[in-house]
C-alpha cells in the first residue's frame, strides 16, 4: 500500500545487524544442505559455544536452548539446585519470560485495586491466570534501583537461591540499572551465598561485545541470552563461571546434576546464524561506538527539546536501547512511569506510526544498518509528535491531565480511554476501558460484526469530524485483553485499507516486507512487496 516504515523495533532487539544481513543468510545457506536438525552435538554448536565463551566476561561454559523464557527457567533451576534453597528474587518491572516462577510483577497498572504494595516492598503479583501458585509464591519481588532491595535480600538470605535482574529493564520502559546499584547487588548476593543472575536476553551482545557484564564492569555468576545471539532464529543460552555451570554438566554419576534437555537445543541452523553474528560483532568492535553514539544523540536532543519546550517528557535508555515517556524524570523504576500522561502516551504511539516509524513505545533499538540520517529522521518525528499533541491541547501545562485523546490522522480517527479507569459511559452504551479504533471499508466492518467475534478485537470506530468516535463493536462484560491494554498503541497503523488479525478477530493478516533499512507494508497475508531483501512478520503478535 506504498507505506514505508523505518524499523526501530528490530524484532524486539534481535536484528542488531539490520534485517536479513548477508553474513547470516550466507551462514544459513551453507549449513542447510547438511541437515536442519541432528539431535546431537555438531561442529556449529561447538564453534558457537567457543566464540561465546571467548567474547563474554564470566562465561566459562555455556549451554543452549530455544528461547529466553527457557534460559531464565534453567538459570533459576540451576540456582535452586546448586544451593538447595527454595526462594528466588526478581525486580518489579523486570520481564524474564512467561514461566510460572517469573511471570509476576511486570509493574503495569491494572483496573481495580492496586495490589502492587509499597515502593520499598513490592508484592508478588501474578501476571496471568493459570500460574501454579506453588511456583510464584516462591518468588520475592524487589524494588529496582532502590537500596531497600538490599535489605529485603538480607531478610531472606538464608532461603534465597538467586537474584535475577535485567541490567536494563526493557519491556518496563528501557530503564537502565545504576552501576553502583548493580555492583552492590553483586556484593550482597555473594555475601548471602546466592546466585547473581544477569538476564541479558535483550542486552546481551547489544550494549557491548561482552554484553551488560562488560558495559557495566559487573560480572555475575550466571547470565542468560537470546535475541541478538540467535541472528533472528529461535535461541536461548545459559552461561556462567565454571564453578556455577558444573551443576549443568550431564554426568550419570553426579547425584544432583541439573536437568537440561530439549529436542531442538543447539539447532544447526540457529548456531550457524549465531556464529555469523558473533563473528561480525567481534571483528568490528568499532560498530558499538557508532551505535551507542546514535543512541546518546537521541537522548540528548530529545531531553533538551523537552526541557526547553517545557514538555513533561523524558528519553530513557542506554547505548543503542532507547525510549521516551510522557512523564517528567528522572525514571529509576517502573513506578516512576505511573504518573505518565496516558492520553499523550497513546497519541505519541499513533503519531510515530503515522510518520513512518516502526517501533514499540516501551523499548526501541538501533542497528548497524541505521545511518545518521535515520537518527535525524527519528528525532524529527519524535519532536514533531510532541508539538502536534501540544497543538491538540494534550500537553497544556505542567499540571494539566487530559482524560483522553482523540487523535485525527487524515481521514482516520482514533480514540483512547485511559487504562486503569472503570468502563466509561459513552452515550447510552458502555465503551471499553481502552479503545483503539480505525475506520475501514464497510465490507470489513460488516465482516467483524457478522463473525460474532467482535468481542475480542479492537473496536472499529466510525470517522468523525469533531475528534470523537463511537465504537461499533457491541459492549461486553469481558475486560480488555492484556494485548489491548498493555500500551501497545504503536501497533495501530493509520492506513485504512486492511483488516486486523488480533486474537479472535476477523480479516486478513497484516504483514510487512523488510529491508535492511526499513519496512514496507502489504495488505494481505500472501502479498510480499519486494523492497530489497524480503521477509515478513505478522502485524499483531506478542513478544518473546
Amino acid at each position: 500500500d506504498d507505506n514505508e516504515y523505518l524499523d526501530f523495533m528490530l524484532g524486539f532487539s534481535t536484528m542488531i545487524l539490520g534485517n536479513a544481513p548477508e553474513q547470516v543468510e550466507a551462514a544459513i545457506r551453507e549449513a542447510l544442505p547438511r541437515g536442519t536438525h541432528h539431535g546431537q552435538c555438531h561442529e556449529h554448536e561447538y564453534a558457537f559455544a567457543k566464540l561465546f565463551c571467548d567474547m563474554v566476561p564470566g562465561v566459562d561454559k555455556v549451554t543452549f536452548c530455544n528461547s529466553g523464557t527457557e534460559a531464565t527457567m534453567y538459570a533459576l533451576r540451576l540456582a535452586r539446585g546448586a544451593t538447595g534453597r527454595p526462594l528466588v528474587a526478581k525486580f518489579e518491572g523486570g520481564y524474564h519470560g512467561i514461566h510460572d516462577l517469573l511471570a509476576v510483577s511486570f509493574g503495569r497498572q491494572r483496573p481495580g485495586p492496586d495490589r502492587s504494595g509499597p515502593v520499598e516492598d513490592p508484592a508478588t503479583v501474578p501476571e496471568s491466570p493459570g500460574l501454579a501458585e506453588g511456583a510464584w509464591k516462591d518468588t520475592i519481588v524487589l524494588p529496582f534501583n532502590h537500596p531497600a532491595a538490599l535489605d529485603k535480600i538480607r531478610r531472606h538470605g538464608d532461603r534465597l537461591a538467586g537474584v535475577i535482574v535485567e541490567p536494563v529493564q526493557g519491556a518496563a520502559g528501557t530503564i537502565p540499572g545504576d552501576k553502583e546499584f548493580l555492583s552492590e547487588l553483586r556484593r550482597i548476593t555473594r555475601e548471602m551465598g546466592a546466585f547473581r543472575i544477569f538476564d541479558e536476553v535483550s542486552t546481551g551482545l547489544r550494549l557491548a561485545p561482552g554484553g551488560a557484564g562488560e558495559f557495566y564492569g559487573v560480572v555475575p555468576d550466571v547470565s542468560t541470552f537470546g535475541k541478538v545471539a540467535g541472528g533472528g532464529l529461535p535461541l536461548g543460552a545459559v552461561g556462567g563461571t565454571a564453578e556455577a555451570m558444573r551443576w549443568m554438566e550431564y554426568d550419570v554419576d553426579m547425584e544432583h546434576s541439573i536437568l537440561v534437555a530439549g529436542t531442538f537445543n543447539g539447532n544447526p541452523l540457529t548456531t550457524a546464524a549465531g556464529t555469523a553474528v558473533l563473528r561480525c560483532l567481534k571483528e568490528e568492535p568499532g560498530l558499538y561506538t557508532r551505535l551507542n553514539a546514535m543512541g546518546d544523540r537521541f537522548r540528548v536532543e530529545i531531553n533538551r527539546f523537552a526541557q526547553e519546550g517545557d514538555y513533561p517528557a523524558i528519553a530513557t535508555g542506554v547505548a543503542s536501547m532507547f525510549s521516551m515517556h510522557a512523564v517528567r524524570g528522572p525514571v529509576k523504576s517502573v513506578r516512576d512511569l505511573r504518573g505518565a500522561n496516558r492520553a499523550a502516551s497513546a497519541g505519541l504511539g499513533l503519531l510515530y506510526r503515522k510518520n513512518g516509524l516502526h517501533l514499540t513505545p516501551s523499548h526501541a533499538f538501533l542497528s548497524t544498518a541505521h545511518t545518521d540520517e535515520d537518527t535525524t529522521r527519528l528525532i524529527e518525528v519524535y519532536k514533531g509528535a510532541m508539538e502536534e499533541l501540544r497543538a491538540q491541547g494534550v500537553w497544556c501545562s505542567k499540571t494539566s491531565k487530559s482524560p483522553g485523546v482523540s487523535v485525527v490522522l487524515g481521514s482516520t480517527s482514533f480514540v483512547s480511554v485511559p487504562r486503569g479507569a472503570a468502563q466509561r459511559r459513552v452515550g447510552p452504551k458502555r465503551q471499553w476501558t481502552r479503545v483503539f479504533g480505525q475506520t475501514g471499508p464497510a465490507s470489513h466492518e460488516s465482516q467483524h460484526q457478522a463473525s460474532g467475534q467482535g468481542k475480542r478485537v479492537l473496536s472499529i470506530v466510525k470517522p468523525t469530524t469533531g475528534g470523537s468516535a463511537t465504537p461499533t463493536t457491541p459492549p461486553t462484560r469481558r475486560s480488555t485483553p492484556w494485548w489491548a491494554s498493555w500500551g501497545r498503541t504503536s501497533w495501530i497503523c493509520p492506513s485504512t485499507t486492511f483488516g486486523h488479525s488480533w486474537p479472535g478477530g476477523a480479516g486478513p493478516s497484516r504483514h510487512f516486507s523488510s529491508t535492511s533499512r526499513g519496512w514496507r507494508a502489504s495488505a494481505t497475508s500472501t502479498s510480499r512487496t519486494r523492497c530489497g531483501r524480503r521477509a515478513s512478520i505478522p502485524y499483531a503478535r506478542s513478544t518473546r
